[in-house]
């Protein structure tokens, strides 16, 4: 795990004088043509990144399946008893580089985290999974990272409720920063049922955290997971809406959106009354697929593909 990305010597690695090892050593680096002409990145700073020699061993390491990389790379034991838990965990916050047999290496972007929170996934809930997991303390980096990753993102929601829009936050106080910019200040439409003092409508949600990281989690996160959040919302006009989701990008606003569709609650649109022949069976990947889909009685704008290649 010391050693640079594709497995070799680090050239930086110094013997004393006297060491009978330094030559020999020195000789091998020739097999190796200097890469500082081929990446465009800074190479000090991603030989810092990739310098393991300081992480600290837990000291039950040796039944923790993962090590966690200060670049945002994230190496697995297959054969980890945890293999399976935390495999489901990863390739919901992460993105697959290689899967050997014996180790599977997945990379942390700001893509793989926004699909992570748009999930269910908390940010600090990632990084107490991710802890319990790694076999060494999480570089600051790494924690450092998934914050800005998702500081913004999932805090505010459109949401299709029997054909009107609304954006939706946890967080008044996000909600005003919104009005205040002019675009979204024009889409908004006054509703005549206001609770709040802000003019927002107010609801309860109750969290929920995928059952498949529930092992995962103390009973206290998975008690705050589910508890039942105040949420405030604004309609705003339909016309308007490609508009405020621009608003949001995070060239903008930065307050990516989620977008989801209350099908449960809609009586306006005819529901579709279909269901799988007895004989079909979903796989258990599309099972885990659609089950991503669905959260609290609303679907997530999502597409699947999946090996049949069928997309919904």
């Amino acid at each position: 795990m010391g050693h640079g990305e594709r497995g070799r010597p680090n050239k930086k690695f110094k013997f004393a004088k006297d060491d009978h090892r330094g030559s020999a050593m020195e000789d091998d680096y020739s097999f190796y043509p200097d890469e500082a002409d081929d990446e465009p990145r800074d190479g000090e700073n991603e030989g810092k990144k990739r310098d393991f020699t300081k992480l600290e061993l837990k000291l039950d390491h040796g039944n923790r399946p993962l090590w966690a990389c200060a670049d945002g790379r994230i190496f697995l034991e297959t054969f980890s008893p945890l293999y399976k838990q935390a495999y489901d965990f990863l390739i919901a916050i992460a993105e697959p580089v290689c899967r050997p047999e014996s180790m599977h290496e997945y990379n942390l972007t700001p893509h793989s985290l926004y699909a992570a929170v748009s999930v269910g996934l908390e940010t600090e809930t990632i990084i107490s999974v991710l802890n319990k997991l790694s076999k060494t303390k999480l570089p600051k980096e790494m924690i450092d990272f998934i914050h800005a990753s998702t500081a913004n993102y999932g805090k505010v929601k459109l949401v299709l409720k029997k054909n009107r829009y609304f954006i939706e936050s946890p967080f008044p106080e996000v909600l005003k920063k919104l009005l205040q910019d002019e675009v979204i200040g024009r889409a908004r439409l006054v509703s005549e049922n206001v609770q709040g003092n802000d003019g927002f409508t107010i609801s309860k949600t109750a969290g929920e955290i995928e059952s498949g990281h529930s092992g995962l989690l103390m009973e206290s996160e998975l008690a705050a997971a589910a508890e039942e959040k105040e949420t405030h919302a604004f309609e705003i006009d339909p016309a308007q809406v490609e508009n405020v989701k621009q608003r949001c990008l995070p060239n903008a606003l930065n307050y990516p959106m989620l977008e989801e569709y209350g099908f449960r609650n809609d009586s306006v649109n005819p529901d579709l009354d279909m269901e799988l022949k007895p004989h079909a069976q979903p796989r258990p990947y599309q099972e885990k697929s659609l089950s991503k889909m669905f959260g609290n009685g609303e679907i997530i704008n999502t597409i699947i593909c999946s090996t049949n290649c069928y997309c919904a």
